[in-house]
């Protein structure tokens, strides 16, 4: 009897995969707006349905449902999103569509760049192997109790190295859609000294309405440009979850 349970759960965990499996594959790329009321129509490609499926528990959502946005009450998922209205992102799309090309700084780095940790010294290989080149994550610094150190004294010489080190935008999602948190990454990375840093990280992922993943791509592409206009390297980070997307990423970079 027990073993037929087993076999009937076993049935209906793959018959739920495959209906998520299919249900995604029709809903990924939809959206909780109507193209003709969105500010984005004229870059966007469109999607085929203007109601969003969630991918935990497939509630559908439309453009006024704030469960996707705010943080669902019955499971964990979560847009994060700056919260623009629909004159806000026309007016960004407007400012992005009007970047001038700017005369960025380039650095040559070596094909293996490892990341360490500015609090488990194990990290810090310099002494044996030579790396060239060092990547930091920014969240070891947003709650570094040694972070006046390394910025009055700056990076290389609070690690000792003489390195190339770079500052990495690559957080939580939560953090990212935080204009406070850009403003503190750039008094880092500049006062700090570091010799470059990754492009600003935005979430676009593929279970994302597009009208979100379309505000995060366009704020991360200002948020680049802002960071490449401080004289600092700036390693870019290619966007999207469509092909229009990406293609749209590729050319304004």
């Amino acid at each position: 009897m027990f073993e037929v349970f087993c076999l009937w759960l076993l049935l209906g965990f793959i018959n739920l995969i495959v209906y998520v499996y299919f249900e995604m594959g029709m809903y990924r790329f939809s959206c909780v707006f109507e193209c003709s009321e969105c500010p984005l129509n004229s870059v966007c490609s469109g999607v085929d349905r203007s109601v969003f499926l969630c991918p935990y528990f497939l509630c559908e959502l439309r453009g006024g449902d704030l469960r996707c946005v705010g943080g669902c009450s019955w499971c964990s998922f979560e847009v994060y999103s700056w919260r623009y209205s629909f004159e806000q992102v026309g007016e960004l799309l407007g400012r992005v569509l009007s970047l001038e090309p700017v005369d960025a700084s380039s650095i040559d780095l070596p094909k293996v760049v490892p990341i360490i940790s500015l609090r488990n010294k194990v990290t810090h290989v310099w002494d044996i192997i030579d790396v060239g080149a060092v990547i930091v994550p920014f969240t070891e610094l947003m709650y570094f109790d040694d972070l006046d150190r390394v910025l009055s004294r700056g990076i290389h010489s609070y690690l000792n190295y003489d390195g190339k080190i770079i500052l990495s935008s690559i957080m939580p999602d939560k953090y990212l859609v935080e204009d406070e948190v850009f403003k503190q990454f750039i008094n880092v990375a500049v006062r700090g000294g570091f010799d470059a840093v990754i492009g600003w990280d935005v979430p676009v992922y593929i279970d994302y309405p597009k009208y979100y993943s379309w505000i995060n791509l366009l704020k991360g592409l200002e948020l680049t440009y802002e960071l490449c206009k401080t004289g600092i390297p700036v390693i870019a980070l290619l966007k999207g979850n469509t092909t229009n997307q990406i293609s749209f990423s590729i050319n304004m970079l």
